[in-house]
């Protein structure tokens, strides 16, 4: 086990002497170093880079990482804003499996009161060494605690001491290592965690980080009390869910969820945001274009995950190409659209003997697909166009069931 003097020592020599030094020449070079030592230095050294993408603003405070798993599931410091305005404040907030601490510290700014939990004392003993450091002026002491401990065994005592806010983000590797993502896989398990706060008849809000690769339906079925689902983008991959719970409720007191997609800048600010429910969803007309318009709409990643195609386009005023595309078309440019929106230039058939002279048009196009015959590196071996930005195709199929080309800007 690491003691807080150690992780200092660690830090100052990451900082000194060994900064400059590869992972290899720290694990197999000669020094006095335990091997303990050396392992944990080298470890800082291997991620000091990705710490510094990840983390912008804290990077420079010397953030220790006690394993790279603290650094691979959690989150980064936009979707960690994000929570934080969304969800705080808290008279009295638990972050249920602390790990690095980047989501605690933002949530506890806003909480009167803030316990970080966490089962591997490691973890727990690298957030002594972080926390106060992440949070700066809004540490301290009286005001957040750090504890070493299981979220399950620390439940009742937790609901007892007038817990209203529980955080948790669910390991998503099984003990072999190997990734998991069923919810009742992941520990701790949020459906055991529910059922245990329902017993305890715990009044307070629950909000649950869980992997982006979750079926959005099944975890509905299973947490039945979840009110929203926030589907959390950056860049262009979705890199959370968020579920929120207001209350715990039983299946039949349960109502309609909304899934809320919301694309984030670096800052974490709101840049777009849509909303809708699946029974709204299944509420929709059916109906497809049958011509292109004016404009091509390509919905985001987190616009994608959320499944509402229907809603999507009554939102945007815009039809669907086909049932598998995802594209829409409108003659109406939308002000805001979560994705990308493009002007259509030209629509050519994917004939074999279109694409053989294509590349005479374009001798350099950018190139992507969605319900198309080719893959991008077929597309580009078979009609010899190099790829580049000098024009923007895209592969896709109408509703017809012919396969086309479109030109866009």
């Amino acid at each position: 086990m690491l003691t807080l003097e150690e992780i200092e020592r660690i830090m100052d020599l990451a900082k000194g002497e060994w900064r400059d030094k590869s992972p290899d020449r720290i694990l197999f070079g000669k020094s006095s170093l335990s091997p303990t030592l050396r392992q944990h230095l080298a470890l800082q050294i291997t991620y000091r880079e990705k710490i510094a993408r990840k983390y912008p603003s804290l990077s420079s405070l010397g953030i220790f990482l006690p394993e790279g798993i603290t650094y691979e599931q959690s989150s980064g410091e936009a979707t960690a804003r994000y929570k934080a305005d969304t969800f705080a404040p808290s008279p009295f907030l638990v972050d249920g499996t602390g790990g690095l601490g980047i989501d605690f510290s933002h949530l506890a700014r806003r909480a009167q009161r803030a316990i970080y939990l966490e089962r591997n004392e490691d973890f727990a003993t690298a957030a002594q060494y972080n926390i106060p450091r992440i949070m700066g002026e809004s540490y301290s002491p009286t005001r957040v605690e750090i504890q070493q401990g299981s979220l399950l065994d620390e439940l009742e005592r937790l609901v007892a001491n007038g817990m209203e806010m529980l955080y948790f983000d669910p390991a998503r590797r099984a003990q072999g290592g190997a990734r998991t993502y069923a919810l009742a896989d992941t520990e701790p398990s949020p459906i055991e965690v529910c059922h245990t706060l329902q017993r305890l008849e715990y009044q307070g809000r629950i909000l649950i980080k869980v992997s982006p690769m979750e079926d959005i339906k099944e975890v509905l079925r299973q947490l039945p009390s979840v009110q929203e689902v926030h589907i959390v983008q950056s860049g262009d991959e979705v890199k959370e869910l968020l579920l929120y719970i207001p209350t715990l409720s039983t299946q039949s007191e349960a109502t309609p969820p909304s899934l809320i997609a919301v694309q984030l800048s670096p800052e974490g600010l709101v840049v777009n945001r849509f909303c809708g429910t699946p029974e709204g969803e299944s509420e929709q007309p059916h109906h497809f274009a049958s011509a292109l318009g004016h404009y091509l709409l390509l919905p985001g990643a987190a616009l994608q995950k959320s499944g509402l195609y229907h809603s999507i386009g009554i939102a945007y005023n815009a039809l669907p190409l086909h049932p598998n595309s995802h594209i829409y078309t409108t003659d109406q440019k939308p002000s805001l659209f979560l994705g990308k929106c493009h002007e259509v230039v030209r629509v050519i058939p994917a004939k074999s003997s279109e694409l053989k002279r294509l590349h005479q048009a374009y001798p350099e196009a950018d190139f992507s697909q969605r319900n198309f015959p080719l893959k991008p590196v077929d597309f580009y071996k078979k009609t010899k166009i190099r790829p580049g930005s000098s024009h923007r195709l895209i592969g896709t199929t109408l509703l017809s069931g012919e396969s086309v080309i479109i030109e866009v800007r």
